[in-house]
């Protein structure tokens, strides 16, 4: 069962819906493991929205990149590359390198120019 909380946020996330940040509270407090990693991406990518870079890192700082599928790691490293802009930093770097296999046509080329 999903929750719709997740599917919510996800639509909000790609069109920065400012509502969605207020409504996470309406989620159930029972989540299966995959749906707390969906939910904790969820934060940080509604924060890197609300340009609350600190707050988002902490938030990516707390997700197991390895335990994700392969279309949450591509987020969950483009949230990085989001939350760490302007502070040049090794995260940065490793992040770019990470999300490079995920990648592909122009986006993997843009990935390249910008390691």
């Amino acid at each position: 069962m999903t929750c719709n909380y997740l599917l919510f946020a996800r639509c909000c996330v790609r069109g920065n819906c400012p509502r969605s940040v207020s409504c996470g509270n309406n989620c159930p407090k029972t989540l299966s493991s995959v749906q707390l990693a969906e939910r904790q991406l969820l934060t940080a990518e509604l924060e890197v929205a609300s340009k609350r870079n600190i707050s988002a890192r902490s938030t990516l700082d707390h997700l197991d990149s390895v335990s994700l599928s392969d279309n949450q790691r591509m987020r969950y490293y483009q949230a990085q590359i989001a939350a760490n802009q302007g502070t040049p930093s090794l995260l940065l770097i490793l992040a770019y390198i990470a999300q490079e296999p995920l990648l592909i046509g122009q986006a993997h080329k843009n990935n390249l120019d910008q390691t």
